[in-house]
């Protein structure tokens, strides 16, 4: 158990590009709705757009830089040692309550965790060791690192912004490369950072839109369309083969990903 209570200093840093500008607007809407007293500074990292809405500081990467890369890039600019790193199609869809996130903060500091999720995804039936209150991923577990909601070591996350790939490698790579360390990987019970996920692949999910025409939050469908029932049959499909073999599955992707790039 944590025995000493001591406020932590974060940053959020939200990773996007140039082509996912059309959701910095609905992103920063229900942000602002849904967490009005974030203590934290916001940044948005992206290739050479910038934001003009008021809640991000902007951070320009430049073009031609892998996303792992830019995640280096962005993290110099940083100034805290702990931050929450999300994606732009993160759109929060409940009040965030910031004694909560506080607490995970303190938590996160306290048992040197390298990621500390703030929602249960993927869910892991092994309790932390040193508070039951967590849940942890144990080394070989596939998206041991992953880019669901999530308090980062700004020291830790740096590990894996040499790993040259995009956001997808930067979760199967990044997997197996934190075999390579101790520092604990662990999550929540609960959706700490309630949200809708709002794009898969390129495409507005179906829930995401409802909540924006509830939030009367205006949408570009001409450049970003919707999901279509073959695209959701697709999506399900693919999730059921992941977990029927997720270990077998992890490994050929990550075989695929590194043959790949041999010749590249």
């Amino acid at each position: 158990m944590v025995e000493k209570w001591e406020t932590v200093e974060y940053s959020i840093l939200v990773m996007s590009s140039d082509g996912y500008s059309d959701l910095w607007e609905p992103f920063a809407s229900n942000f602002k709705r849904y967490w009005s007293d974030c203590p934290a500074q916001i940044y948005l990292a992206t290739e050479t757009k910038r934001s003009d809405n008021g809640l991000f500081k902007n951070i320009k990467c430049g073009e031609e830089m892998a996303w792992t890369k830019r995640l280096g890039y962005a993290l110099n600019q940083v100034d805290t040692d702990y931050l929450i790193m999300l994606c732009e199609d993160y759109l929060l869809n409940d009040v965030v309550n910031n004694h909560e996130i506080d607490v995970l903060m303190n938590s996160a500091k306290a048992y040197k965790a390298g990621n500390l999720r703030l929602v249960p995804n993927p869910k892991s039936d092994l309790r932390f060791t040193e508070n039951r209150d967590f849940y942890s991923y144990e080394k070989d577990v596939p998206y041991r690192i992953s880019m669901q909601a999530g308090i980062w070591a700004k020291d830790y996350l740096m590990r894996y912004s040499d790993l040259d790939t995009n956001i997808r490698g930067f979760e199967r790579l990044g997997s197996h490369r934190s075999n390579l360390y101790n520092d604990p990987i662990l999550t929540t019970d609960r959706y700490v950072f309630p949200f809708v996920d709002s794009v898969h692949k390129g495409k507005w999910e179906l829930a995401a839109l409802n909540m924006c025409s509830k939030n009367g939050i205006a949408v570009d469908l001409e450049y970003r369309p919707p999901m279509t029932n073959l695209d959701y049959l697709k999506k399900h499909g693919k999730g059921v083969i992941m977990e029927s073999a997720p270990v077998f599955t992890s490994k050929i992707m990550n075989f695929a990903a590194n043959l790949k790039k041999s010749f590249s």
